[in-house]
């Protein structure tokens, strides 16, 4: 996935799910990876999936309408709306919620999120340099001293 190898990642990660059908890093692939290739209804399925191993079945309804009637623009902007509802509690979002940002095309929104993560020591900010979500602000010389402080920019 991370190598923008799309149809590769969706094959790799259901065979995963055929080995192990409780491998909740597999419906991440599948919703990026489908994300990625335009076909939302099936990356809304795979992260939906996703939702059920962090225990938050409540949060289905309303991403489900949201896409319903938004698309995935609406989509993304329910789950930030409901990850900020978490975000006190379980900490580490903010990476997840720049992620989001950065879809929906808000790279302010994005950089501020990714140096709240960056402040808080979030190990997710390794995968910043090759994370999709981010192709949009690979120039924007922010993300790029960011990189660069993680040690990933050479």
């Amino acid at each position: 996935m991370y190598s923008r190898q799309y149809d590769r990642a969706i094959e790799e990660a259901k065979k995963g799910i055929e080995l192990d059908p409780n491998l909740s890093t597999e419906y991440l692939v599948l919703a990026i990876a489908y994300e990625q290739k335009g076909m939302y209804d099936q990356a809304v399925d795979a992260a939906l999936r996703t939702i059920l191993f962090v225990n938050h079945p409540e949060s289905i309804p309303p991403l489900k309408l949201a896409y319903q009637s938004s698309g995935i623009t609406g989509f993304w902007q329910k789950e930030i709306e409901i990850l900020r509802g978490y975000s006190l509690s379980l900490g580490g979002l903010d990476y997840t919620i720049a992620t989001h940002q950065a879809r929906l095309g808000n790279y302010e929104l994005a950089i501020n999120g990714l140096e709240t993560a960056y402040r808080k020591h979030s190990y997710r900010l390794l995968y910043a340099k090759v994370d999709p979500a981010f192709d949009g602000m690979r120039s924007d010389p922010r993300f790029i001293a960011l990189l660069q402080r993680l040690g990933l920019e050479s």
